[in-house]
């Protein structure tokens, strides 16, 4: 039992204490891998530089007609930004790209999102929890999915031990021979109406945060896969979710490589701005 608590603690207090993991405000992809942006045609922000400094001397040579001054085109020109915030001509090969956060005004890389709590963009953001005051991100995800799990462990522990209590205070008539007997029943039967309601509740957020992690999805992803598998299927589609590798891999990508280590605290394998996919992304 004090094991179960201790890791039960551990895992709450880093879980509260790491940083989920921050896109840094400067960051910018450096690779062709990297920037497969959403656009079609757009492969990086050089192309983008090259066409305009291209039309614009055009435009002041006289070319368009619009002799040394810029024409109504180049005006309405986009920038890079606004190209990357608009919304993607793929709607499914979004899920992969690197794109553009309007309110941190800088770029951010695939399965990361904006925290309006934190006002900063998490790598692969699940959910900002109130219970341990924390983004849960790519940094203490691990952290989260423990401490729910050991705090199961520990609540079943004490529900146990309590009803083997009662069992034994009933058995042995004690009622009749201890005068304290009935209040320790009654207190008994008071933790117990608090304890499994608790565990019950915690345990189906647990068995929904693991189902989510054997399909290498998070929270907010969920919403995101369920509004392309509709989308999918109006087309007449399937909707194949690029991070999906098979339960397995899929649980390594978050508890670790080895399987023997899955219960012990671990930091996270990568850096978090990149991320393998099943390459199904054709529906």
């Amino acid at each position: 039992m004090h094991l179960l608590f201790g890791a039960l603690m551990y895992n709450y207090l880093s879980a509260v204490t790491t940083l989920p993991g921050f896109v840094p405000r400067n960051w910018k992809p450096h690779s062709v891998e990297k920037t497969k942006f959403v656009k079609k045609g757009i492969e990086d922000e050089e192309e983008i530089h090259s066409r305009d400094v291209s039309t614009e001397e055009h435009d002041l040579e006289g070319g368009n007609g619009y002799s040394g001054s810029t024409s109504p085109k180049s005006s309405k020109r986009k920038t890079f930004e606004e190209i990357l915030a608009e919304d993607s001509s793929d709607e499914f090969e979004s899920l992969t790209t690197v794109r553009y956060c309007k309110r941190c005004t800088a770029y951010k890389p695939p399965r990361a999102h904006h925290c309006s709590e934190c006002d900063k963009c998490i790598l692969r953001m699940d959910h900002h929890c109130p219970w341990v005051n924390n983004c849960v991100g790519y940094c203490n995800h691990k952290y989260f999915l423990l401490f729910l799990n050991y705090l199961i462990f520990c609540g079943s522990y004490m529900i146990v031990m309590f009803i083997v209590r009662m069992i034994d205070l009933i058995s042995s008539g004690q009622f009749e021979k201890d005068p304290f007997s009935p209040i320790q029943a009654i207190v008994i039967c008071i933790e117990l109406l608090i304890i499994i309601p608790s565990v019950i509740s915690v345990g189906c957020l647990c068995f929904y945060q693991m189902n989510l992690l054997s399909e290498n999805t998070t929270t907010i992803e969920s919403f995101d896969k369920e509004m392309y598998e509709r989308k999918a299927a109006k087309k007449g589609k399937q909707f194949h979710y690029p991070y999906d590798r098979g339960m397995c891999q899929n649980l390594k990508d978050v508890l670790g490589e080895r399987i023997l280590f899955w219960p012990v605290p671990t930091v996270p394998d990568g850096d978090g701005f990149v991320y393998q996919t099943n390459k199904s992304l054709n529906v």
